[in-house]
């Protein structure tokens, strides 16, 4: 695929997955990044979490907030 068409590409699945994130999630990622290596694709995105999100995860029990944060946003 030339440069011009992946980078398209990659510019159109970071935007969906911010429309899903604010449309299903009531709230969205500040910042998304698409990346195509071969079969394989990967999403990062940034400032997703609430602010009691990140003070869960990075509380002293900072597994178990994560746990509890993982298990929230599997049932919404």
């Amino acid at each position: 695929m030339p440069d011009a068409n992946r980078s398209e590409v990659e510019k159109s699945i970071s935007q969906a997955v911010i429309r899903f994130e604010k449309d299903f999630m009531g709230r969205g990622p500040l910042n998304a990044r698409t990346y195509m290596i071969d079969d394989l694709v990967v999403v990062r995105l940034k400032n997703v979490l609430t602010p009691a999100e990140l003070k869960l995860a990075e509380s002293e029990a900072s597994e178990r907030g994560r746990n509890l944060i993982k298990t929230a946003s599997e049932k919404a």
